[in-house]
């Protein structure tokens, strides 16, 4: 079994991320996930960014109809979700 290191703050943020989607909302911004785990947005957003280069986190970039960029959605990597799920 593989351990991945994070800190508080990645773990709070992943936990509201996860969260957030078992409520059905994927593509939370970085406002509202500032205002959930009381971090500002600059360390929210370098928090995903770390568990994206930590392989935890998949980020998939979207855009609006209208062409201008909308909130990203963020899932947990396949492996780990698969993992996380055996051993509920």
């Amino acid at each position: 079994m593989n351990v991945i290191n994070i800190s508080k703050g990645q773990a709070k943020t992943l936990s509201t991320i996860m969260a957030l989607q078992r409520q059905g909302m994927v593509c939370p911004s970085y406002a509202e996930l500032a205002e959930l785990t009381g971090y500002n947005i600059r360390n929210v957003r370098k928090q995903i960014n770390e568990l994206i280069e930590k392989g935890i986190l998949v980020k998939y970039s979207m855009k609006l109809d209208s062409g201008r960029n909308a909130p990203n959605a963020y899932a947990l990597n396949e492996s780990l979700r698969l993992a996380w799920e055996q051993d509920k």
